[in-house]
């Protein structure tokens, strides 16, 4: 998936992206609804000091994708919640020299800089939510999806 075949540096393996569907997209990564909601998993000790208690499984994001309304709406035919995703995200991340991505590594994306590697990550996801309109005097269609890391 390539510039030259959507438009775009953000690749949606699965379901896809016509070109003139997601031009000025926002990308926003999050902790998945279940860490968030769990505050308990970050209590004090009796000593106030903070710990983490969150079970490594769950150290998953949720990515949410919006279009602000382009000419064409993304390839959503037979998207539902539930349909796996894979997301070659424009949203890097990054870690020190020395250590390894948590993610896998769009091929290409890794960027090394003052002690650090920034990367594009691949998240195998599933579809939690698809939302389009039209406004048709504008001639635009916004649109958003999420999706949770597996």
């Amino acid at each position: 998936m390539a510039l030259t075949d959507s438009g775009t540096i953000l690749a949606l393996i699965s379901m896809g992206l016509p070109f003139y569907s997601a031009r000025d997209l926002k990308e926003t990564r999050t902790l998945i609804k279940d860490i968030k909601a769990n505050k308990q998993d970050l209590p004090r000790s009796i000593g106030g000091t903070l710990m983490n208690l969150v079970p490594p499984q769950f150290l998953k994001y949720e990515i949410k994708i919006t279009s602000p309304g382009d000419i064409a709406p993304p390839a959503f035919d037979k998207v539902y919640a539930g349909t796996p995703v894979t997301v070659w995200s424009t949203l890097p991340l990054s870690y020190a020299v020395g250590g390894t991505p948590s993610r896998g590594v769009v091929s290409g994306s890794s960027v090394t800089s003052n002690g650090f590697v920034s990367y594009r990550p691949i998240h195998v996801c599933l579809v939690t939510d698809v939302t389009g309109e039209i406004e048709e005097w504008k001639g635009k269609m916004p649109w958003e999806i999420v999706f949770e890391e597996v």
